[in-house]
């Protein structure tokens, strides 16, 4: 009989203490079974995880691996082009005879190699003539072991970065620059290095917020320079904003050019065409006409430059002029010899050269997933002889590390190549 005040409890709805004890048991098996599961799932789920990033993650290394495997290849083949087309290019000039290198000649160095594929990747092969740029490593030359200055190359530094100041309306202070390049460059017998009045010594660097020493010797690359007192990246990567563009300082100048500092007047750009005409006397305006002659009739010696380009560099003497007779006049002090620099008396051979011997190859590669530079410096087999003396030991050294590194060949068996430096840039 139901009691009047409590509920109807069915069997089913039996308090579980009030279950069998085989039945709690069973319940309880169940209960732990499923917490069981649900840690396992957890585990597996975690692992699956894990194993799908790592293979993620290998598979991103592998393919990285592989994209840059091919842009190292599309590079170092671009860059082997353009050795191709500076050894065809030699080899047209001993067939006709000519010992001269411009930027008509018939091989199209100078052109390069447009992009183009291979494989996956894009390639493209530029050359410029690093004889066609001032060369740092010359601003001083030994005589007697005693360093000294070679004035007209230091003075022709300076013109061309007040240009580049006042072009680029840069704050930098130009003489600062060049007082600057030139301490870190000069050394001393006695190890007492006097500091410029606008340059820098070790007192300046080693108070920088990283303190380093002034180099005091030969720059291993251009790219030292921004290092020096008084540059700045936008001072040395320049405007390229401005009608014509201005381009980076390692387009202009170089540390692997001609050993006595000479210039080739058949591929020196139009900038540095233009502080040369204004050094020696001539109205800057008139590099054009030097660019536009020697885009239809090359020189071909130092000799032809006097009879036409002479006016336009008045204050230059002649090779045979041993007398001092200038351009336009007037007495002037004996011709020095090849090197001594003195400012005013140097000779069309103290200054200019028409062919060349180092040269830089930039093999730029392209994919999807990046770019790549190998930029290479190569000696090539002087067409002329007289290039030699320029040419030091240290700029045709070369070692198996570095060319293990850069995967190019040291030289061809005829030994019309050396490789002098080469770098990836990615």
């Amino acid at each position: 009989m139901k009691h009047p005040h409590l509920p109807y409890c069915s069997r089913a709805h039996a308090p579980l203490q009030s279950m069998p004890r085989g039945a709690r048991a069973e319940h309880g098996e169940r209960g732990v079974a499923l917490i069981l599961v649900l840690v396992f799932i957890v585990l597996l789920s975690v692992l699956v995880v894990e194993f799908n990033y790592e293979t993620r993650v290998e598979a991103s290394f592998a393919l990285n691996q592989e994209s840059e495997f091919d842009l190292r290849l599309a590079a170092r083949s671009a860059v082997a082009q353009g050795m191709s087309l500076l050894q065809q290019d030699l080899l047209d000039a001993k067939e006709f005879g000519e010992n001269y290198d411009s930027l008509i000649d018939s091989s199209r160095w100078s052109d390069g190699l447009p992009f183009q594929p291979l494989g996956d990747a894009q390639m493209r092969t530029t050359i410029s003539d690093e004889f066609g740029k001032i060369n740092l490593n010359a601003l001083f030359y030994l005589e007697d072991d005693v360093q000294k200055p070679r004035v007209w190359l230091q003075e022709l530094l300076l013109t061309l970065l007040t240009v580049r100041a006042e072009t680029g309306q840069f704050e930098n202070d130009p003489k600062v620059v060049s007082d600057s390049i030139l301490d870190w460059l000069d050394f001393s017998e006695t190890g007492d290095e006097e500091e410029r009045d606008d340059g820098a010594e070790d007192d300046f660097y080693e108070n920088s917020e990283i303190p380093y020493a002034c180099k005091n010797g030969p720059m291993d690359t251009i790219e030292e320079l921004l290092l020096i007192r008084g540059m700045t990246p936008d001072f040395y990567y320049g405007d390229p904003t401005l009608d014509p563009p201005q381009l980076p300082l390692n387009e202009y100048l170089t540390v692997h050019g001609d050993g006595h500092g000479r210039i080739n007047i058949n591929t020196a750009l139009p900038d540095v065409l233009a502080v040369l005409v204004d050094h020696f006397g001539g109205d800057p305006a008139d590099a054009g006409e030097i660019e536009l002659q020697r885009s239809e009739t090359p020189l071909q010696d130092v000799a032809m430059i006097e009879s036409q380009f002479g006016v336009f560099l008045p204050e230059l003497l002649s090779g045979q002029q041993g007398q001092g007779q200038g351009q336009g006049g007037g007495n002037r002090p004996p011709r020095p010899q090849p090197g001594a620099g003195a400012t005013s008396n140097e000779t069309y051979d103290d200054v200019f050269v028409v062919s060349s011997a180092i040269f830089r190859i930039y093999g730029d590669a392209m994919l999807e997933e990046g770019v790549a530079r190998l930029e290479t410096f190569v000696l090539r087999q002087p067409l002329d002889e007289n290039l030699l003396p320029g040419i030091t030991t240290d700029q045709i050294a070369h070692t198996d590390a570095m060319l293990q590194a850069t995967g190019v060949s040291a030289a061809s068996p005829e030994e019309q190549f050396r490789i002098l430096d080469s770098k990836f840039i990615q």
